[in-house]
């Protein structure tokens, strides 16, 4: 945290972060708000052509 400013990236530095790796299988959204979520999920399937899912609270997930 930056005082007086977010220090959260955003969607396009984001995909830019993630398009990065050279193996990403699935992405796992556990943080924002639902809207939010929603919107960057179709964003990754878009631009990055990835499996995406929304993690709901207290949802386990096994990969």
């Amino acid at each position: 945290m930056i005082n007086g400013f977010s220090a959260h990236a955003d969607q396009t530095e984001l995909i830019n972060w993630m398009s990065g790796f050279e193996k990403l299988d699935k992405v796992f959204l556990i943080h924002g708000e639902p809207d939010k979520q929603v919107i960057f999920k179709k964003a990754i399937e878009d631009k990055l052509h990835k499996t995406v899912h929304i993690v709901k609270y207290g949802e386990e997930v096994w990969i």
